[in-house]
């Protein structure tokens, strides 16, 4: 990282970032170019290991470049909003919060790990349903398409006063 002064090494503070951010993009490797998804997102983060959960259609473009190689990269963000330091074009800035990282994707087949892995996405995006159980019948396990990217690394950084 070249701005080591951005740094976040707090765990409470890269927790913060995870639980406010909605959407985390995922590059995925294809031919030529990356394959760019933003994606809603569930996760388990306990400091030292960094689980993100997501959801989509049984088919597709992602899954089908997911099974020929399951190595990701990722980034998540919150913003904060435009800052003008001065009178000039180069005194603007960004607040801004982030996390940058590399693992693989793992499918997810099994009913009751999918399961849990859907009701961690749904309470991420609607705090209010975090202590909810949510229950899956099994034509709605099958009509998923669930997977998990397993952090092998990831940096958190932030611009902010």
């Amino acid at each position: 990282m070249r701005r080591a002064d951005r740094k976040i090494k707090d765990q409470d503070k890269i927790k913060n970032i995870l639980d406010s951010a909605a959407v985390a993009r995922i590059a995925i490797n294809d031919e030529k170019y990356p394959y760019i998804v933003p994606m809603n997102y569930g996760c388990d983060f306990d400091g030292a290991h960094l689980t993100l959960y997501f959801h989509c259609a049984l088919e597709g473009t992602r899954i089908d470049l997911l099974k020929k190689n399951n190595f990701v990269s990722f980034e998540i963000d919150i913003d904060e909003g435009l800052i003008r330091l001065g009178d000039t074009a180069c005194s603007y800035s960004f607040l801004y919060a982030s996390i940058v990282g590399f693992g693989q994707t793992f499918f997810i087949d099994d009913p009751k790990e999918k399961a849990q892995a859907l009701s961690k996405i749904v309470s991420h995006l609607d705090k209010s349903a975090q202590h909810k159980d949510f229950a899956y019948d099994d034509d709605a396990l099958n009509r998923v398409c669930v997977f998990k990217i397993e952090a092998d690394s990831f940096t958190a950084k932030a611009r902010s006063f």
